[in-house]
């Protein structure tokens, strides 16, 4: 089978968009450190960390990140699939297979999501699982041509 590659980018939460940002210069910075000091305790604010050291390629902080999100609401689909795509770009596929089940469960209507699912299983070589996570991708979004590809 080839493979497209899904999407590999981390969803913010609905937040104005100056609450994450990055500085070349020195990384990760403004609103969203001050963020994570003011608010803790909330999982949108670590998932939007996680966007931005992703962009400033610090993954292993992302997927830090993440985790708390998670563990602070573990019904946060959004940091779920974010967390699971995070994890197969870095060629965790168990760990992005349980995370993005983890998430699907809470929304099952995320395509995205369920291509990148059968993509992490083709990495583990369960192609007709796979297969069948490209054709759940299909039905929640017939318009997406990755997945359609993936099944060829």
């Amino acid at each position: 089978m080839s493979r497209a590659p899904a999407e590999n980018t981390i969803s913010a939460s609905r937040s104005p968009p100056s609450t994450v940002f990055v500085s070349a210069s020195t990384g990760v910075c403004g609103q969203s450190s001050r963020a994570v000091a003011i608010a803790p305790t909330s999982p949108p604010v670590h998932n939007n960390l996680a966007g931005a050291l992703m962009a400033a390629g610090r993954r292993e902080e992302a997927v830090a990140a993440l985790r708390r999100a998670v563990a602070l609401a573990p019904q946060y689909a959004e940091a779920w699939i974010n967390l699971g795509t995070l994890l197969r770009t870095l060629q965790r596929p168990t760990e992005s297979e349980d995370a993005l089940r983890r998430g699907l469960a809470l929304k099952p209507g995320d395509a995205a999501a369920w291509e990148t699912l059968g993509l992490s299983l083709e990495d583990q070589d369960r192609l007709e699982e796979a297969i069948e996570m490209f054709r759940r991708s299909i039905a929640a979004d017939p318009r997406r041509p990755n997945a359609y590809n993936n099944m060829a």
